[in-house]
């Protein structure tokens, strides 16, 4: 069982405020640089957990290297390759430009533009998290039997 005590838990709050903080305050190339080095730096702590963590903390990061295996192979590299093709300024220029509008300012734009945004940048921090919640709510559920 996970135990935490309440002055942990106000750090790990604190740290994902700033972090939030820093991300949404930058400008839009440096956010949008940084989310990039972030989702690249993603597999190093959960190779960490997979080798020394315990039991659940292993569940959590194979379902999260699994989640971010798929993505990396059905969007990452493809989408990294038609950027890196494409050589026009107007691909990269459209991901920082819809890096600045709100959510559902994004949704306002093209299925293709959408898809790069949410697709390269903000995919891999949700899909992976979530795939690891679900495989240690899987692990918690069949060693309960």
């Amino acid at each position: 069982m996970l135990r935490f005590g309440l002055r942990a838990l106000f750090g790990i709050v604190l740290l994902a405020a700033v972090a939030c903080a820093v991300v949404l305050v930058l400008p839009a190339w440096l956010r949008v640089a940084t989310l990039f080095i972030g989702v690249l730096a993603l597999p190093g702590p959960l190779v960490v957990m997979l080798r020394y963590g315990g039991r659940g903390a292993k569940s959590f990061a194979l379902g999260g290297l699994a989640a971010y295996i798929v993505w990396l192979l059905v969007v990452g590299v493809p989408m990294g390759f038609a950027m890196m093709r494409s050589n026009d300024p107007v691909v990269i220029g459209s991901v920082i430009q819809l890096a600045e509008l709100s959510l559902p300012e994004v949704f306002k734009y093209t299925v293709q533009n959408a898809y790069v945004l949410l697709g390269v940048l903000y995919a891999p921090w949700l899909v992976v998290m979530l795939a690891g919640l679900a495989s240690l709510v899987v692990y918690r559920l069949i060693s309960a039997e």
